[in-house]
Formats: structure tokens, C-alpha cells, sequence
């Protein structure tokens, strides 16, 4: 047993090398803490935050905030160092819904879900995890936009029809190459 509180924990994600782990407590109104898989005290990284995943080099760690969580107007997606300081803000769209971050492979970008403030021109958007260059929306969003993806064997893999398809991206401008392939039967 990793905590004691009388708070909802969820939303977990281990680090690369498996050491640590960072979730979402409900205590006090929720926030995102790392600690040991061992054990050891739980430490307080951010206020609020939900999905939060660990980068490839588990460095720093990716998560959203904001929209239906905190009652705000938009959401934000959010890069902090993996043990705290400053997050800084990543989202595709700043002033719109931002949720759902992924990392790449190799950690250069995030894939998130995206839409403008009205929520009409939603969809898939990789951007650079540093908050540097221009969010790219992807062409023919596979699964659509909800973010339920990961990554596996070069392949961004999305629930799609009762089942788990695979698609390839093409490196640089992140468009879906061909068609994807079916990983598990489904109904």
C-alpha cells in the first residue's frame, strides 16, 4: 500500500525506469503527486491536473487542467519537470479544450486532444513538448479526438469500433500513413 489518505486516488503512470509513480489524489480538492513504487511519502507536484503521464526520458511530465475540472471556459495541456517547478503551457489551442496528452516515442512532441472555445473544429493536434513551433492538427484523426491512444511498436494505437487498430504516422509532418491495421477481433 502506497498512501493512507481518505481520498480517491486514480489516474496513475509509472515512470520509464519504474521507480516512481504519479497520480491524481482527490485530497484537497485534487492535485498530482509523484513518490517511490517502494514506498516513502507522497510529494504535492501540482494543484489540480488529471492524465498526467510520465515523458519517455522521465524527465518531466505531461498532464491537463482546467475545463470541466475546475469550472474554467477552456483547458489547458501542461509539460512540469518531474520533480515540480513551473509547468509550462503546451496546449494546441489556448483558448480552447486542451486534454489528454501522449507522448511521442521519443518525447519531442505530445498528441492531444483539441478544440476551440465553441468546441466545433475539435480533432487530434501533436505539438512540440517544449511549447515551441506550431501545433499540427492531424489529418483523419484516427478514433477521433477523445484521447483514448497509445503508443506501440511505432504504431498510435486507438480503440476504434469495438476494437484496437494500429496506424502508422509519417515522421515530421505526423499524417496518417495508409490505412490501420487491426490488433485484436472486437464484436
Amino acid at each position: 500500500r502506497l498512501t493512507s489518505w481518505d481520498a480517491d486516488e486514480r489516474e496513475p503512470s509509472f515512470s520509464p525506469d519504474g521507480s516512481q509513480i504519479v497520480f491524481r489524489a482527490e485530497k484537497d480538492g485534487g492535485a498530482l503527486y509523484t513518490m517511490a513504487v517502494l514506498g516513502g511519502e507522497p510529494r504535492l507536484l501540482v494543484r489540480g491536473g488529471r492524465t498526467p503521464r510520465w515523458s519517455p526520458d522521465g524527465k518531466r511530465i505531461a498532464f491537463w487542467t482546467g475545463g470541466r475540472l475546475t469550472g474554467a471556459a477552456t483547458s489547458k495541456v501542461l509539460v512540469i519537470p518531474a520533480g515540480g517547478g513551473q509547468p509550462v503551457d503546451v496546449s494546441a489551442n489556448p483558448s480552447g479544450y486542451n486534454s489528454r496528452p501522449l507522448w511521442s516515442p521519443d518525447g519531442s512532441h505530445l498528441l492531444m486532444a483539441s478544440a476551440n472555445a465553441s468546441r466545433a473544429a475539435g480533432g487530434a493536434f501533436v505539438v512540440e513538448s517544449s511549447g515551441a513551433g506550431v501545433p499540427r492538427r492531424i489529418d483523419r484523426t484516427p478514433g477521433g479526438a477523445g484521447g483514448g491512444w497509445t503508443w506501440w511498436k511505432n504504431r498510435l494505437v486507438v480503440s476504434q469500433g469495438g476494437r484496437l487498430v494500429g496506424y502508422s504516422l509519417s515522421p515530421g509532418d505526423w499524417t496518417v500513413a495508409g490505412a490501420g491495421a487491426a490488433l485484436t477481433g472486437g464484436l
